[in-house]
């Protein structure tokens, strides 16, 4: 009998190291930046279940860690984006090679990290500054793989929204920031002859915003030669208000890829 109760102490002690194991690896994606402002960020905001938050966190924080490491595979020089290519480029380029057995090995794993942004079932990682790769590119890959192999690729994580940069959420903040990313991503779409657009405002957590004064905010920084188009624009402009924050991207294929929500994509390819 001892030498059973030894033998079942030794066994629960064993897994209780292994929890504690398992815990370890993850306890920096919890708490380390739980109070960290992400104001002036660029990365990735993925949507869960409030009550699953904990393993999108931890399906999120792989997944985006597997896809950086694809690009990075792309760079002898370890950069993570090719500036020789256009974004168009690019993205053809990465609609030709469907990820297969991506894992994560020799990726630096502080690349991204995940902050509070006050809203349950919100998850906003953030790229380190060091990373110059679109957020868009990373999320259209994901959408693409999901429509080219129909494996919806994740379980816990319902939406990944790029994010262009983050403010607060204050009218004048947002206009600011606009401005920055209209100048490097508007101007680009011009050139394309890409010139109707829709703005998707969502705030969630916060009362004393107006959706209007957003949107204003935004509408007063497009050229005259742009045109507002609610059905099938030949891009989107989303204004996520978190709290507050507020976070602002300019994405292309937005209803195709169902709002970037992979589960919904997964479902109407027929799974």
């Amino acid at each position: 009998m001892m030498k059973n109760g030894a033998r079942v102490g030794s066994t629960n002690q064993c897994d209780s190291n292994n929890r504690k194991k398992r815990r370890v690896k993850f306890s920096s994606l919890r708490t380390k930046n739980a109070k960290e402002s992400c104001v002036g960020r660029r990365g990735i905001l993925v949507t869960c279940s409030p009550t699953q938050e904990a393993a999108c966190r931890r399906e999120a924080y792989q997944l985006l860690l597997e896809y950086l490491e694809i690009f990075l595979e792309k760079e002898p020089n370890n950069s993570v984006v090719n500036h020789a290519l256009s974004l168009e480029d690019e993205l053809e380029q990465l609609r030709k090679e469907p990820s297969k057995d991506i894992s994560v090995k020799n990726v630096d794993l502080n690349l991204v990290y995940a902050l509070d942004v006050g809203v349950k079932g919100s998850v906003f990682f953030a790229f380190q500054p060091s990373i110059v790769l679109d957020p868009c590119v990373l999320v259209y890959k994901i959408m693409q793989d999901v429509e080219m192999t129909k494996v919806r690729k994740c379980r816990y994580s319902v939406r990944f929204i790029p994010v262009d940069g983050v403010c607060y959420a204050r009218k004048e903040e947002v206009s600011h920031l606009f401005r920055e990313i209209a100048e490097r991503k508007v101007n680009a779409l011009a050139a394309l002859e890409k010139n109707t657009f829709a703005v998707v405002f969502r705030k969630r957590n916060n009362s004393g915003v107006h959706r209007d004064e957003f949107i204003e905010a935004i509408a007063e920084q497009m050229p005259a030669t742009f045109h507002v188009k609610l059905k099938n624009p030949d891009f989107s402009i989303l204004v996520e208000v978190l709290k507050t924050s507020c976070l602002v991207t300019v994405v292309e294929n937005y209803e195709r890829y169902c709002k970037f929500n992979v589960h919904e994509l997964w479902e109407r390819l027929g799974r």
